[in-house]
């Protein structure tokens, strides 16, 4: 008899599986878990199937077997899928799935340590109510949530019902988040955590625990989203529009949230999103979901900059904002200012040719500092130049406004208040009462479950992320300001939103179906997901054979696929885009599942040209 199986090793995505000899006393079966010989070392291995023949002629023989039944059909069935999908091995798929168990010794896994519970009010006891009896039945749902806070405790509730055997994972984008969660979990139930800060071995000891059913509940990262457990009830994800969901800077590149669904439907799990708004992505994948009531939050009634500039000193600090952020400090409480440009200005423009000045380095847009210039794309710093670069001309100047401008003129207003800026790289000073914040704040540093005593929190230009380079600016825009709204409504504060495009602005708060509406036509039309499958296409090394590499597979898949959309960038690190219906989306992963590792392929994902 013969097996064919998949090396568990990093293998390039053109590889499959071997075969090797089943030695007579063996009994092995697709899932078993086996030693291989691989080249000149013994290897793991996961058994594919069994046959009586094959062409190949000198085989070695399977080692030994470690485990029989090392993996059900189905669960291997959806690591195949997977690899088929994101266009890798599957040998690479299960190498990430699959780290090797400790040889010797015996170990234990520490609990979480309780921490701060989350704070909830009586007035959404009927919402976590009705999420709870949705979650009790079952089936794939999503909730609808203020902020973090409402699905911990939700999900606290969930967790006291279950019986002991049943298992609960918790995916969460950020380890800030899991933290926060499994902190507070963590008061009343038996919790374990799992991140990129865990160790391999480590990995590898909770990896086993949660497979033999000696972990109950796992809060983790992307990273725990690969793992098969013994009784799966169900599978929490939390915020699963944010984009540290996937896996984008090393192969496999997966999205954990996609895999969290192939588990539900793998396993029978219950599947439940929480986030803080629909998106196309959420309202495509479930029929079944449970929002807030419609008159829950108040009315927000955007602040017009275009109107604000006509009589303010400063546009971003109309005497609305300063009036609110005065009584906040008044009544001893914080001020949140939401502000996400770094430095004194977002870049530097030449009058005379409208030449925008590049990072030397990368060739991305860097921010203006008080003295230099800085890329925060790849970390390069350089003097702010007297000339421009293209037409040697002097008239050189910072367009836009950095969050180093808006505390300038903050303190000039409050000049007896500490103003802090939260960013990265930055120190930042907890007790000043006045915060003006970058996105870093909210992911890394803001108490989600009980946040400080805001008075006010902000929305400085609600614009900004309109005009960022990706297909859903707009969904981005949504999602990260009903956050800032989560945020204000728990801290029980006054919540005010600055725009240039009060229209706008103000039907994602107040109508945001009629958004996602106008979104969803655009897509469709321009096969964007969730409505087409995206590849972006990249390679290692020098950018002229890049771009002539791409141009040659960009001409190979136009002649073989002439319905699909395709976009170039002939940069300094040049990539292919391609956008095509969903029903080619098999025939296009067989044809770039051909490529060398040297192509870097990721499938849908977030920006787009």
């Amino acid at each position: 008899m013969i097996a064919e199986v998949y090396p568990i090793k990093r293998l390039p995505r053109r590889f499959s599986t071997f075969d090797y000899e089943i030695p007579a006393s063996m009994k092995v079966e697709r899932g078993s878990l086996v030693y291989i010989p691989f080249r000149n070392i013994t290897l793991r291995g996961i058994v594919k199937l069994t046959k009586d023949s094959t062409d190949q002629t000198n085989l070695k023989p399977i080692t030994k077997v470690l485990d029989p039944n090392f993996v059900s059909t189905s669960e291997l069935e959806l690591y195949e899928n997977l690899a088929s999908r994101i266009v890798q091995s599957v040998s690479a798929v299960l190498d990430n799935a699959f780290l090797p168990e400790r040889k010797r010794g015996s170990f234990s896994i520490p609990v979480a340590k309780p921490g701060a519970s989350a704070r909830l009010r009586q007035s959404e006891a009927l919402h976590i109510q009705n999420m709870l009896t949705r979650l009790r039945s079952g089936g794939q749902n999503f909730f609808q949530i203020t902020d973090l806070a409402q699905a911990t405790g939700t999900m606290d509730a969930y967790l006291r019902s279950l019986s002991d055997d049943d298992q609960v994972l918790i995916l969460t984008p950020h380890i800030h988040d899991a933290n926060e969660v499994a902190q507070a979990l963590a008061n009343i139930h038996s919790v374990h955590q799992l991140d990129s800060r865990t160790t391999k071995i480590r990995r590898a000891d909770i990896a086993s625990a949660w497979r033999a059913g000696g972990i109950k509940t796992l809060v983790a990262t992307r990273v725990g989203a690969m793992l098969p457990a013994k009784k799966l009830k169900a599978i929490f994800v939390l915020r699963p529009s944010s984009p540290e969901h996937r896996q984008y800077d090393r192969n496999p590149r997966f999205n954990a949230t996609e895999l969290a669904r192939n588990w539900s439907n793998t396993t029978e799990a219950t599947l439940a999103f929480f986030d803080s708004t629909m998106t196309l992505s959420t309202q495509e994948q479930f029929r079944s979901n449970c929002l807030l009531p419609l008159d829950f939050f108040p009315k927000i009634k955007p602040i017009n900059l275009k109107h604000a500039a006509e009589t303010a000193d400063f546009v971003l600090l109309p005497d609305l904002t300063l009036k609110a952020t005065q009584k906040a400090l008044q009544n001893g409480q914080k001020v949140l200012f939401s502000y996400n440009r770094k430095g004194v200005a977002p870049r530097l423009v030449c009058r005379d040719c409208n030449h925008l000045v590049e990072c030397q380095k990368c060739h991305g847009i860097p921010t203006v500092w008080e003295r230099e210039l800085r890329c925060h794309r790849c970390g390069q710093t350089e003097p702010i130049p007297l000339r421009c670069p293209k037409c040697r001309g002097t008239e050189i100047s910072s367009r836009g406004i950095g969050n180093r401008e808006i505390v300038r003129q903050l303190q000039k207003r409050f000049p007896t208040e500490t103003i802090s800026i939260a960013e990265k790289g930055s120190e930042f000073n907890q007790a000043a009462p006045i915060i003006v914040a970058t996105q870093f704040y909210f992911e890394n540093l803001l108490n989600r479950l009980d946040p400080p005593n805001f008075g006010l929190v902000a929305e400085l230009a609600a614009d900004i992320g309109l005009s960022e380079p990706y297909f859903n600016a707009v969904e981005k825009t949504l999602i990260r300001l009903s956050e800032l709204r989560g945020i204000a409504w728990r801290a029980k504060a006054e919540f005010l939103v600055q725009t240039w495009s009060p229209e706008i602005i103000g039907s994602m708060f107040n109508n945001p179906k009629e958004i996602l509406d106008n979104e969803s036509q655009v897509r469709r039309h321009f096969l964007y997901p969730p409505f087409g499958t995206m590849w972006r296409i990249s390679i290692r090394g020098r950018a002229n054979e890049a771009n002539e590499l791409l141009t040659n597979l960009q001409n190979e898949l136009a002649q073989a696929f002439p319905n699909i959309k395709q976009a170039f960038s002939v940069t300094k690190k040049p990539f292919l885009e391609i956008r095509s219906p969903k029903e080619i989306t098999d025939r296009i992963n067989q044809t770039l599942q051909k490529l060398p590792d040297s192509f870097i392929i990721e499938t849908n994902p977030i920006e787009s040209l």
